[in-house]
């Protein structure tokens, strides 16, 4: 991702390839000649909060369920999906909370091996 000013279309932010990762979250509003997709503020934050999301284990489905909602303005659906999002962040907080305590037992117990 760069940044780079289009006079025509005024988007602000270039996009090379976010893959699947991205796909059909945020739409470009012009392409450069080089392939890059040219994203507006509000759609860049959109590709951003997608990325994120995904690396953090949220899966395509539940992202574009939300993002779905979104474009029809439809806050209704929006908050359910939201509400869905946060869910899956809790548990994966938990999950990663019960990780680190396996990880805390596991040293305890390396640190008593003899060398």
């Amino acid at each position: 991702m760069h940044r780079k000013h289009d006079r025509t279309s005024g988007a602000k932010y270039g996009v090379k390839d976010f893959g699947k990762t991205a796909a059909g979250s945020a739409w470009p509003v012009a392409c450069t000649p080089g392939g890059y997709g040219l994203f507006d503020d509000a759609a860049l934050q959109r590709l951003c909060f997608v990325r994120a999301a995904f690396e953090a284990g949220i899966g395509l489905d539940a992202l574009a369920q939300l993002c779905r909602a979104l474009d029809a303005a439809d806050s209704e659906e929006a908050a359910a999906q939201l509400a869905v999002l946060r869910q899956l962040v809790e548990r994966r907080r938990q999950a990663l909370a019960n990780l680190e305590a396996q990880l805390t037992e596991l040293a305890h117990g390396a640190s008593a091996l003899p060398v």
